[in-house]
């Protein structure tokens, strides 16, 4: 029919509006519940312990309750698409912190709805931890603002299998460093509007002030997210690895012909063993002795105090107790010192 003369326009889909930003997020690294920022962390020798990498993701939250602005009473409305996110944790030790690839691993991270572990691997001296979402295929923006919205403020990755060599000098210092980088892509539609967005977001972790390394004080660059332990000197051990106490005890005598002896003794005081439920412990009914007799003058032991102790004979360095026979001397030496003192003021 040439008497229609018509023209037919059809609308296209608008492209997307770009949407694009890179926020900060604060992170910190702790050993348990110390994030090391008063004093360094203090490890012993042959210890084995988790580094926990922590991570503020209410930022997070933020940005999403942004973008539903205007939306929020129908957010059924928006549908998604290629939406996809990703965390990468590091941890970087120095020469000397001994790693197990088995349980590092093993890295856990805060339950939560949105993301999970996904990956680790252990290359040197580094631990890379990859997160991303528990569900890779979001169709609806309410179903995601829902799991995000759900997150706690703060997400922990937890690294186990570090441990301190036991021929690690006393006061060695090992510093960790570690790095958080996540992304966000996805595209968000409004059908009936003809509207949508693509975003795409980027994060990076920053130093927490509060839990800065201690020997960063006074540094202000926030880009540095370190933690530093220092390995004590170990308290000396027994062969079965129960603590060395050492006590001194000291005591005087007067011989038949006045001659007045003086005498001292150590003890290792082993701890009490424990009881078992429904036993009484075993209790001596031996006094003390003094080198096997009750009266003696030569020399001198505690005795048996609660079963525990045990006399140490010819003290020298290199024993198992690893104690420092001039220390010892000096405080017997002290001992025997006051102890004549005492003696003297008596006799005036």
């Amino acid at each position: 029919d040439l008497k229609k003369i018509w023209y037919t326009v059809k609308v296209k889909k608008n492209d997307p509006e770009n949407v694009t930003g890179s926020v900060a997020l604060g992170g910190d690294i702790l050993i348990g519940d110390d994030t090391e920022h008063d004093a360094i962390h203090m490890v012993k020798t042959g210890e084995s312990y988790a580094y926990i990498g922590r991570l503020n993701v209410k930022p997070i939250t933020d940005q999403i309750k942004e973008m539903a602005k205007g939306y929020e009473d129908r957010m059924s409305s928006i549908s998604t698409s290629g939406v996809s996110s990703t965390f990468t944790a590091t941890l970087t030790a120095p020469e000397g912190l001994q790693i197990d690839p088995a349980a590092a691993k093993k890295a856990t991270l805060t339950d939560n709805k949105l993301f999970k572990v996904s990956d680790v691997t252990v290359s040197g001296k580094t631990v890379k931890v990859t997160m991303t979402l528990k569900n890779d295929s979001y169709t609806s923006f309410k179903d995601l603002y829902d799991d995000v919205t759900s997150v706690s403020d703060t997400l922990d990755v937890t690294v186990p299998g570090y441990s301190i060599g036991s021929t690690t000098p006393a006061g060695t210092r090992y510093t960790v460093t570690g790095t958080v980088e996540g992304s966000f892509d996805g595209t968000a539609e409004v059908k009936e509007a003809n509207k949508s967005r693509k975003y795409h977001y980027t994060w990076k972790a920053e130093q927490i002030p509060e839990g800065k390394d201690n020997i960063l004080k006074d540094d202000s660059d926030l880009k540095k997210i370190w933690y530093t332990v220092k390995v004590k000197k170990n308290d000396p051990e027994n062969a079965d690895g129960t603590a060395y106490l050492v006590s001194i005890s000291t005591g005087s005598s007067t011989d038949a012909d006045g001659t007045r002896r003086t005498w001292f003794a150590l003890t290792n005081r082993k701890p009490i063993p424990e009881t078992p439920p429904g036993e009484t412990p075993k209790q001596s009914d031996e006094p003390p002795t003094i080198n096997g007799s009750e009266n003696s003058s030569e020399g001198a032991t505690l005795g048996t105090i609660n079963g525990a102790d045990e006399t140490l004979n010819g003290v020298k360095t290199g024993d198992d107790a690893q104690m420092n026979l001039w220390l010892v001397l000096f405080i017997a030496a002290g001992g025997v010192l006051v102890l004549w003192g005492i003696v003297g003021l008596r006799r005036k």
